[in-house]
């Protein structure tokens, strides 16, 4: 439990740094620094705070990159409206809902379909007939 609060609190604290940057690209040595002068029960390592920035990183909440000069580098990522992260996707409606009887023409299947390789024009299953296309 002590272990699980700690590194959720220096995960706060990492974002925080960065919030407070503005959207800057920071050093690790500048964000370990920053939590070096924070109040804490303990004080993290370099490898510890690259550690977190990793799982921010893999929460899809900062980028990283390494620097021309070896440095690893954090920013924090854009954010959409809701306050979580910018989603591409989010405003696309399926084709289904959005085609009119007018249309013309076939429309690729999805790829991530499990019958796309039995998926031909004129077949059992095909474009033609497709629900979810």
């Amino acid at each position: 439990e002590f272990a699980a609060s700690w590194i959720e609190s220096l995960r706060e604290r990492c974002l925080q740094f960065l919030e407070n940057n503005n959207g800057r690209v920071v050093s690790l040595q500048d964000v370990h620094a920053y939590i070096q002068q924070q109040p804490g029960p303990s004080t993290p390592t370099q490898e510890d705070v690259a550690a977190i920035m990793r799982t921010l990183q893999l929460d899809e909440v900062i980028y990283s990159m390494q620097s021309s000069n070896g440095q690893m580098v954090y920013a924090q990522r854009n954010r959409g409206a809701t306050g979580g992260p910018f989603d591409l996707f989010a405003g696309r409606m399926p084709k289904f809902v959005t085609q009119s009887e007018d249309e013309v023409g076939l429309v690729v299947p999805c790829l991530l379909c499990p019958l796309s390789g039995e998926c031909h024009v004129g077949g059992r299953i095909c474009p033609e007939k497709c629900d979810y296309i």
